[in-house]
């Protein structure tokens, strides 16, 4: 049997300098990641203000509410245009901010007030998110994009369309789900909308925020294990899932 070999403080500094060097590189790695999210949430920020109210939208929900108007004496009219006045002002906020998702779920009904209005008994939806869960933090304006893209994307041309949001807490953390019956996205398109080669500025959404900036935004705001997962097939609907610590607001 060969002898052990004897350990030497030469052996001990290499070790060390080694353990030392991959925790530079961590650091290195790490510095480079925050400065990635920093700049993407600028970016983002920029296309908020290019695109803070789409016209096209903004006629179009005129336009529901003009024709409601002339098939009604008021009342529904009356809460399709303050929908509108909240949802507008709601999106006006600065993207770096969080909100209690309570809050962000008050904009969408406002949103989904508008859609069902204007998809005239076409769409059918449930919310469901448990009241202790509604003081969790969230990014502003991260659900709602999400909302808006199972409608515009998937549920346009649906007869027959639902859309449920729910929310669940798995252990530590809180899962926001918004799943619909519609069109569905396709393995391309899935991977182009995961890879920010589709920004989600389109002329129907009403604000430049799209699925990648919520993903980048949840994790610019909890760290990179959290974000939007995405699960599509054409023809079977669209799941998407954000996933992001549970953090109540103070007293909630």
């Amino acid at each position: 049997m060969a002898p052990e070999r004897t350990r030497t403080p030469s052996d001990a500094t290499d070790r060390l300098q080694a353990e030392l060097s991959q925790a530079r590189a961590r650091l290195v790695e790490e510095l480079k990641t925050t400065a990635e999210l920093r700049e993407d949430l600028r970016q983002m920020e920029l296309r908020a203000l290019q695109s803070q109210v789409s016209p096209h939208f903004l006629f179009n929900t005129l336009a529901t509410i003009a024709a409601q108007s002339t098939l009604e004496s008021a009342p529904r009219t009356t809460r399709l245009t303050l929908a509108l006045s909240r949802l507008l002002r709601y999106n006006l906020r600065r993207i770096r901010d969080t909100v209690t998702l309570r809050e962000e779920l008050a904009s969408v009904r406002d949103y989904l007030l508008i859609q069902e209005a204007r998809l005239e008994g076409r769409l059918r939806v449930d919310v469901s998110v448990p009241q202790d869960l509604q003081e969790t933090r969230v990014p502003v304006l991260s659900v709602q994009p999400l909302v808006e893209n199972a409608i515009l994307h998937g549920l346009e041309t649906v007869d027959d369309g639902w859309l449920r949001l729910s929310a669940r807490r798995v252990r530590g953390d809180v899962e926001i789900e918004v799943a619909d019956n519609g069109q569905g996205i396709g393995p391309e398109r899935l991977r182009q909308v995961l890879e920010q080669q589709d920004a989600g500025t389109g002329a129907s959404h009403t604000t430049g925020l799209g699925l990648y900036s919520v993903h980048k935004r949840v994790q610019y705001f909890f760290g990179p294990e959290y974000g939007l997962s995405l699960d599509s097939r054409p023809g079977r609907g669209t799941r998407a899932v954000i996933r992001l610590p549970f953090a109540p607001s103070p007293g909630g």
